[in-house]
């Protein structure tokens, strides 16, 4: 899933390799990981993988439709404030 993004990519860090750490944040319905992609800036979603908290943290691809996905990134499940 990607749409449009206002949102500025919140990272948190990088790996060693340069590869960076996104806040990561749980859609609504609990089933979608949501980010601000910092290669193209549109927003992607990618599977949680579980109902537990930060199970679909991990390496991902990005979602990018003009090819500029970089080397992917790292999802990290952040709490969201509802």
């Amino acid at each position: 899933m990607i749409f449009r993004s206002d949102t500025v990519p919140e990272i948190l860090g990088h790996e060693a390799d340069g590869t960076p750490i996104l806040a990561a944040h749980r859609s609504p319905d609990g089933v979608q990981l949501v980010i601000t992609c910092p290669y193209c800036g549109l927003t992607h979603a990618h599977g949680a993988v579980g109902n537990a908290f930060g199970a679909g943290n991990g390496h991902r691809l990005s979602h990018c439709a003009d090819g500029a996905s970089g080397s992917g990134y790292v999802l990290q499940e952040v709490a969201s404030c509802a």
